[in-house]
């Protein structure tokens, strides 16, 4: 079977589901901000950090806290402290509305303390961002190599789809928004495919080409596509979200 012949008989996956994505990667998110929130209060037991976030010059706003108890009660703390600096700052800390120098003084003094405050707190805001980031960079290289690979036809493999068709689903199906599919290649063993969310489910004794796209530590994944050797493809690609 030559490259060329696959390529043309079977379609590329279509766009990137990424509504679906965000909202499973929201779960995950959670469980990282929690864990950021709590590391907050535990960069907070340093006495030392607590004294850098006391003002230096008579105070323009009072410190709301006195910082005590666990690590959860410093973050909670910390972030209500956090927000009263946004919201209480004073308009003459404005550039250019200072009343006096001991007034800028205090200003600069606030301002230190804020953003100090702001760096601290910003860790669970940051890991959260990042495994979202993560997410969407993992799927979108999962989706650009098999389009690449079928276009290619690179390694296609024919199989034939087995009784029951359906898989039973895996957490990397559902994550990816792909749909898993029983094979048999000729001469091997069973395994699964995932096919992508909006292809019908082939009836068993169909034939499906597939690709191995990646190897993870549970194994090789299989991406596969409904293979009708008589019809011709005209590939178009589905653009996504971004």
């Amino acid at each position: 079977m030559s490259q060329a012949s696959v390529a043309n008989r079977v379609s590329q996956f279509s766009s990137t589901p990424w509504f679906g994505i965000a909202l499973r990667l929201i779960a995950p998110e959670l469980i990282v901000f929690f864990i950021g929130f709590l590391g907050v209060g535990f960069i907070l037991q340093n006495q030392d950090l607590r004294n850098d976030l006391k003002f230096r010059q008579v105070p323009l706003l009072p410190l709301r806290v006195e910082y005590s108890g666990n690590s959860l009660d410093l973050a909670k703390q910390h972030l209500y402290q956090t927000f009263s600096f946004w919201i209480d700052k004073p308009d003459n800390c404005e550039p250019g509305k200072f009343l006096s120098s001991f007034y800028e003084e205090q200003c600069r003094d606030l301002e230190r303390v804020s953003e100090l405050s702001q760096e601290v707190a910003s860790l669970p805001f940051l890991l959260s961002g990042l495994v979202f980031v993560l997410g969407c960079v993992a799927v979108r290289m999962l989706y650009g190599r098999a389009n690449r690979a079928i276009a290619a036809g690179s390694g296609a493999v024919i199989a034939t789809v087995t009784q029951p068709a359906k898989a039973p689903q895996t957490i990397f199906g559902w994550f990816y928004g792909l749909v898993s599919i029983r094979v048999q290649p000729k001469g091997s063993g069973q395994l699964t495919v995932f096919q992508d969310r909006f292809d019908s489910i082939p009836r068993p004794g169909d034939s499906m080409v597939i690709f191995q796209i990646m190897t993870l530590t549970g194994g090789k994944v299989w991406v596969g596509r409904y293979y009708a050797p008589h019809v011709s493809i005209v590939h178009g690609v589905k653009k996504g979200l971004f």
